[in-house]
This record gives structure tokens, sequence and C-alpha cells, in this order.
């Protein structure tokens, strides 16, 4: 390098050797990630940014970032998500200006389950889920109701919405869920007898859940001679009335007989004398027969003396109560008239039936003395 330095009447030109270096700097650019939310919170830090253009970025997960009531999905370069979308791992090539990724995020939904009259509901261990995620519905686990059986799910707690079967799937929409466990009552037989088989009839046999009220009736065979006893059941419930033909019968949790019992109609068979007098007394059930007391006796009166010839009616058959008397034939009386003469020798001897006249003999003379 030359240099001339100027003086009042003379110059003077002095040469140097100097050395320069010339120094270059590479503009940096950011990247920055934004939580982009009401709420949402955390909004990771990238280590590696700044970055020179051209280098490669991969992008971040969430990290600690959080939006109650909803679910991270990704980045965009757009606040609203008209940018371009960004998946956690991505990479792209970092241009001449700062970049930021905006936290897309998509609203939680739940999935409830309801036991809906039974115990230990079921938690989803995947709830929440966002719009479109494929749900799959569960089973009952631990769930149970007594006297019930599970039948899957319904939306509706009265099954009038849409049904889920255990293990199917469903696409999840923009609401939360509830899903109501349906019931089936647990039925049980009811067998009604009647006893004996031609004492009578009886109704109400069918298939009933437990605790159900069951009119049950019972109808003896009246001309048979049957009449209505009571109700016995084989394995537990309850009746409204046990002694009453028409009752209700609370069924148990198991299959059970009730019988209608019913007995023969007793019947008082009274044997009597001519009199009135009781001769003896029976207690005889329909149909059958009474057995005869000893045949009386009757003491004669002036008239008639009696010969005991059986009962007014038959009591091989009782079908009620019944008197039976005993009945005589009637002998009339025979008396001897003696007609005798005044010194006692018998003129005469007639034997004369009662209320008859005797016819006397001829007249008798005396000698005289």
């Amino acid at each position: 390098m030359r240099v001339r330095v100027n003086g009042s009447s003379s110059s003077t030109l002095y040469v140097y050797n100097l050395a320069v270096t010339v120094t270059y700097s590479r503009q940096n650019y950011t990247v920055t990630y934004n939580a982009n939310g009401t709420g949402a919170t955390g909004a990771p830090t990238d280590p590696n940014s700044p970055y020179f253009q051209g280098a490669t970025v991969t992008v971040l997960d969430k990290g600690t970032m959080a939006r109650s009531g909803y679910t991270f999905i990704g980045w965009n370069t757009n606040q609203w998500g008209t940018g371009t979308n960004y998946a956690v791992g991505d990479t792209f090539t970092m241009g001449a200006a700062n970049r930021t990724l905006y936290a897309r995020w998509a609203q939680n939904y739940a999935v409830t389950y309801n036991a809906n009259g039974g115990t230990g509901a079921l938690t989803d261990p995947n709830s929440p889920y966002i719009a479109g995620d494929v749900v799959t519905v569960l089973g009952k686990g631990s769930m149970a109701r007594d006297g019930f059986e599970f039948a899957g799910w319904n939306t509706a707690a009265d099954g009038s919405g849409t049904p889920h079967a255990v293990n199917s799937t469903f696409s999840m929409g923009s609401s939360n869920v509830i899903l109501y466990a349906q019931w089936t009552p647990i039925t049980y037989a009811l067998t009604v007898n009647a006893s004996p088989a031609g004492g009578g009839t009886a109704t109400g046999a069918g298939t009933y859940a437990s605790g159900a009220s069951v009119n049950i009736s019972a109808t003896p065979a009246a001309e048979a001679g049957y009449r209505f006893v009571n109700w016995t059941s084989s394995n537990g419930g309850s009746f409204g009335d046990a002694t009453s033909e028409s009752t209700t019968f609370t069924m148990p949790g198991s299959a059970t007989t009730v019988t209608a019992n019913f007995a023969l109609n007793e019947y008082t068979v009274t044997f009597k004398d001519f009199d009135g007098a009781v001769l003896d007394t029976q207690t005889i059930e329909h149909g059958l027969g009474a057995t005869a007391p000893d045949a009386p006796s009757r003491e004669p009166d002036a008239q008639y003396s009696y010969g005991f010839t059986g009962w007014d009616k038959a009591f091989d058959n009782i079908t009620g109560d019944l008197i039976v008397t005993a009945q005589y034939s009637e002998t009339t009386n025979s008396y001897t008239v003696t007609f005798k003469d005044w010194d006692g020798a018998v003129l005469d001897t007639q034997t004369v039936a009662y209320g008859l006249g005797a016819t006397a003999p001829d007249a008798p003379s005396r000698e005289p003395d």
C-alpha cells in the first residue's frame, strides 16, 4: 500500500505491507412453538433453534404442553390451522425466515358407562376421545344387578336409543356419549299343581322374574265333593293369603312349584231314635258311607209292641249333612180276657187284641144253697 504525506514544501511517499482479513456472518432463523389456545400451557422450546437457512428441522413432540378438555394432534404453520400441518417427528428445511409452529388441538369427548340400576359401572381407559376416533364398546366387567342379566348397552337408559353390543365399534362424534347398561330380568319357572289331581284345578303357571307378583287361582272340584284347603310352595316365595283360593304369589329367585291343596268335604251323619234321641254322630268324607250303630230297641206301650226294622234313609254315599232315624214296626198288643164264676171258677178264656171286645160266654148258673 502506498501513502503520500504532504508537508509545507515537499511530499514523501511511504510504502507499507498491510494484511486485511474479511469476516462473513450467516443469518440465523428461529423455530418457535406456540401452545395456541385458551388455557393451553407449556409449549416446548426447540433446543436446536436457531437454524441456518437450509438446515433440517425435526418437529418436536408436545412435551408437557397441555390444554384442558383437548387432545394434541400436531402442529400447523397457521394459528387457525389453515397452513401446513406437521406431525411429531416430521422434518422440513429451514427457510430464510423465522418459523412459528402452532399447536393443533381437538376437543375431547367422553364415553361414560352407566350401570343403569346395577353396580360396578365401568370406566373406559381410552376415554376421552376426539371426533372420528374408533371406540370399542366394553364388556360388563364386574358390573352386576341382582335378578337381572346383562344384555348390552344403549344410548338411552330405557333402551329406546342406539344399541351397542359388547366389542362392537362406533365412530366418535362431536359430543359426549353415555352408554347405559341394558338388563333383562332373570326369569324362573313357576309350576302350579293341584293335590290331589282330581281335587280341582289351579292356574298361574309361567315364567317370572324374582320378586314378581303372580296371580294364582284354585277351583275345587265341587261336584266331586272337594274343598280348597291352602297353598304351599316347594322352594320359597310368599303368598298374599295362603288360605284364599285366589291370591298372589311373590316369586323367589329360583324355580318353584306351588300346590293348591284340596280335601274332600266332611259331613256330619247323625243317627237318631224315633223320639229324636241321638244314637250316634259320625264325621264322614264326601262319597263315603257311615257305619250304622247297634240296632236300637223301643219299649212297648199299651197298644203296640215295636220291632226295629232299619233306618229311614241310605247312608252309604254321603254328600251332605244327614240325619238318619230308626224305623220300627208296630205289633198290636193282645190281652187275655178271663171270665170267672162267682167262686173263681174259670168260665172262659179269650185272647183279645187291644181295642177289641171279648165275647161273653154262656151265662152261668148257680145252685141254690
